[in-house]
Formats: C-alpha cells, structure tokens, sequence
C-alpha cells in the first residue's frame, strides 16, 4: 500500500537538489541476472518540489551499461528508437507542425534522444536544414547518417556540434531517464541560441492507469522520474525558463497500451522564481494509482495460482512482466518457464532460469498454466498457443 513515511534519500531529488523525500511504494523488478542496476527501489516524491522518482541506489555508470545491453535501445532493428513509419511517424508529423512556428528561417534544431530521427525527418519534409541529431547510440548516428542528416554519437550532458547554436533543443522522453536533471538543463541553457526554445515531452504520471487497466503497466525500469505539469513546469521554472505552451497527448490512443504524456514550449525568463509549497495533486494521483494496482483481480488470480501451487510459464519477459515478478503475487509462484521469442532474451537468465523459446511450451498438460505478460502481442501468442496444441489453461493481464 501506499505510505507517507519520511525517507532518507539515497540521492538528492533529481530536480531541485533537497534531500527530504517521503516514500510512495517499495516498487521491486526482478531483472536479468546480468542487469547493471538495481531492481529494488523506493518510489518517492521529493517534499520541496512534489517530483516523483525512484530514489535508486544505481549510478550514472550503471544505467549506461544497462542502455548499452539492452537490445531494445541500443539497435535500430527494434521498434523502440523512434522511427519514421507506422505509429512513430504520425507521431511526429503532428509534433512536427507544433515545432514548426519556434523556428526561424535558417534556425538549427538539436534533436536529443534522436533514435532513428523520425522527428528529424519530418522536420526535413517541411523545408528545415539545419537539423542535427544527438544519441548515444552509435547505430542510431549511422542510420540517420544514411538519411542524409547530421548526427554525432553524444549526450545531453554534453551535447555536440560546438560550432551551432541551437534555436530548439527537443528533449522527447529523455527527462524521465536521467539521474539529476539540473546540469542536463544547464547544458541546454549553456548551448540554446539567445532567441531559443526548448520543447520537453514527458509521460504524464498524472493519469497513470487512465488510459490502461493492466496493473503497473505505466512504470518502467528506467523511468527514474515521474512529472505532472505542474512539476515539469516548476522544474522549468527553476532552470530559468518560462513556459511558453503546453498540453497532453496520448502515444498510440488506439493501440494496445496508449501512453499519456504532458509537453511544453518553454524559453528564457527572468530567473527562477521564489518557491513556493509543492502541490500535491501528483502524489494523490500516484497513490490512487497504486491502490487501483494492488485492488486489480489479477492480484487475487495470481494469488490463487501461487496458494494452489500451480506450476506456471510466464511469457514476455519485457519490464512490466520483471515488475509483476517482483511486486504481484507472481513473485509467489511455482515457475515452470520463462518465455520469450527474443533471442537477444533467450540469451539471459533470471534467478538462475534461463529465458527459452515457446516452443518449450508445446509439451504441456491440462495443470499447466501460462501467463501472457506481453500485454501488446496477448493476441498473437493465444494463437502460437493454440497452434501448438498447448492443453492448459492462460492468464491475461487484462
């Protein structure tokens, strides 16, 4: 259950620096037997500026291992580095126009976080020339490389191409990954042209579970930071920009897992104004949150499964399913087999099981049960289920 405790932070809030936190939830993943950080993490907010997060005991090294192994980040083959066809690219049309008017004639955008330059490229159809794109993936640079655009394997600490100054810096779901926010946004005012924006898109934490039912679907290893507008705009503030606009989106609204998320235009003010009491709406909606999490009737399901000793298969070993295994009563199962058609995954381990292929699954008997935690492809494995004649029973999340 959610609590109000008073916490020792491990380290100082990410956003304004204090070191007075109170805990919202003991949140445990069970990650890869080889993962470089830590599954165990106290989620809190901070009680000077009301920015959630997860007070980590890992470091900035650690993360970067983690990014540097983690197929779905680290290669342009996945579908999680924002590319220029599909869902990725009505996205980034529809931001593309947003983006469009803050440019001016002969003006340079720095894309961070540029991934496969979706964005870049629709920047690109519009008649812009001057774009270049950051990522610390070296396949992500070669790829937009091969596009015809400017890119550089670098950082948002440190953000390349001495010689530009920028007039937009876009930093779209890169806040809530970093460690301490507060010299990634001295970088960006360091290198931002005198005239010059930046945009920040963030998930919305505020409307956790509005958009999917599924039990802790909304949080994620590595998003170490959870924002409301209101703390968004506060940590904005603090780093010397006014905002300009803003709003909320929904990524893929019709998909399986829509994700909510705030944006804002924000440049230049007059300095950081005066603090004032944080507001409290975000932590009231995270607690509700995690109270509609533990209340959900796959916990009872799970439950039941682990009481009566069933052996089960998880299939989807994706970030959701690590975090059922440590917070749900999946933790308390008899674990038959983990499941997962990635062979990037098939070559890991977790709690000393290694992660197999389905085809494990074709010898079952009607005791078996599988859990399909890849909420996105439920459909799709119920049918390779099906297919190979499996004779037990299956969970869905939802």
């Amino acid at each position: 259950m959610p609590t109000t405790a008073d916490h020792e932070l491990l380290r100082p809030c990410p956003g304004c620096g204090s070191r007075a936190g109170s805990a919202l939830l003991q949140l445990r993943f069970r990650v890869f037997d080889d993962c470089p950080i830590c599954g165990d993490n106290t989620w809190v907010t901070c009680r000077r500026c009301g920015l959630s997060f997860y007070d980590t005991p890992s470091d900035q090294a650690a993360f970067d291992r983690y990014y540097a192994l983690n197929a779905y980040t680290c290669s342009t083959a996945t579908a999680g580095t924002g590319g220029d066809d599909g869902v990725d690219r009505q996205r980034f049309e529809a931001l593309a126009e947003l983006l469009l008017p803050h440019v001016p004639d002969g003006g340079a955008v720095f894309d961070i976080g540029c991934g496969k330059g979706g964005l870049l490229s629709a920047l690109a159809r519009r008649g812009l020339d001057r774009l270049y794109g950051v990522d610390p993936v070296p396949d992500c640079i070669e790829h937009l490389r091969g596009l015809g655009l400017a890119g550089a394997v670098g950082s948002a600490l440190q953000l390349p191409f001495g010689e530009v100054r920028p007039h937009l810096l876009v930093y779209s779901h890169i806040l809530e990954h970093a460690l301490d926010l507060r010299p990634l946004l001295a970088e960006a005012d360091r290198r931002l042209a005198d005239d010059g924006v930046v945009y920040v898109e963030v998930p919305d934490a505020s409307r956790y579970g509005e958009f999917n039912t599924v039990p802790y679907v909304d949080l994620y290893l590595e998003h170490v930071n959870h924002f409301g507008a209101s703390e968004l705009d506060g940590l904005m503030a603090g780093a010397g920009f006014g905002k300009l606009a803003g709003g909320r989106t929904v990524i893929d609204p019709a998909g399986a897992l829509p994700a909510p998320c705030i944006h804002g235009l924000y440049r230049r003010g007059p300095g950081p104004p005066e603090p004032g009491p944080p507001d409290r709406s975000l932590r009231s909606a995270l607690e509700a949150y995690v109270e509609r999490c533990e209340q959900h009737p796959l916990m009872g399901r799970l439950r039941e499964l682990a009481d009566r000793g069933r052996a089960v298969s998880l299939w989807g070993l994706s970030q959701h399913a690590m975090l059922l295994l440590g917070q749900s009563p999946l933790k308390d199962c008899r674990l038959r087999a983990l499941v997962d058609r990635d062979p990037s995954k098939q070559r890991r381990t977790l709690g000393g099981l290694p992660i197999q292929a389905p085809e494990i699954l074709a010898t079952s008997s009607a005791n078996d049960v599988v859990v399909i935690a890849a909420e996105r492809y439920r459909q799709a494995i119920a049918a390779e289920l099906d297919s190979m004649d499996y004779r037990g029973s299956i969970v869905t999340l939802s």
